[in-house]
């Protein structure tokens, strides 16, 4: 499988500290399937304009320093590659929805609570490494909440992005977003 993430890129850092393509935030039981009690969430997309709408998404107008975080780091974006045996559950797959007695409304709920209670139901399935569903910004992108990243693997270096990278620049275009310079 591939994934991409945008993340605030720190040079000097190792791949799973803070700043690292593959550092795991401390969970915070604010977002979609998070159980912190259980796992910390590693989010991804299934395409890198996916994660780039993913993270800059909520803003209406991007401009240069929408792409600079609070500590003066550049986001940037990474590829991951997994081996082919690793499992995720397809949240947009109705028989999985049928196994998992879930309604598409309940994946994407913006009720917390209720997310959270099946993502915690099937980390304890042990079904897989995470759980995907599709994107609030475009249904073809697939975002994912990874709770084990054993057998994820950068893949290439991590590309800056900035308010004219040609992926940000088409990412806008498809979401309806401004980018102002």
């Amino acid at each position: 499988m591939i994934f991409y993430r945008v993340f605030p890129l720190d040079q000097n850092a190792a791949e799973d500290q803070p700043g690292g393509a593959l550092f795991v935030p401390r969970s915070k039981g604010v977002w979609r399937i998070d159980n912190p009690d259980l796992y910390d969430v590693f989010y991804v997309s299934s395409h890198l304009e996916g994660a780039i709408a993913e993270a800059f998404g909520q803003f209406s107008v991007w401009r240069p320093e929408t792409f600079i975080n609070a500590a003066g780091l550049r986001y940037s974006l990474a590829r991951y590659q997994t081996p082919g045996d690793v499992a995720v559950v397809n949240l947009d797959d109705a028989r999985e929805l049928v196994d998992l007695d879930l309604k598409p409304s309940d994946v994407v709920s913006r009720d917390r609570t209720k997310t959270q209670q099946w993502a915690r139901r099937i980390y304890l399935s042990e079904r897989g490494i995470g759980v995907g569903w599709w994107s609030y910004y475009d249904p073809e992108f697939h975002s994912f909440g990874l709770w084990n990243i054993a057998k994820l693997n950068v893949d290439g270096d991590s590309l800056p992005l900035s308010h004219v990278h040609p992926e940000v620049v088409a990412t806008a275009r498809r979401i309806n977003r401004s980018i102002i310079a």
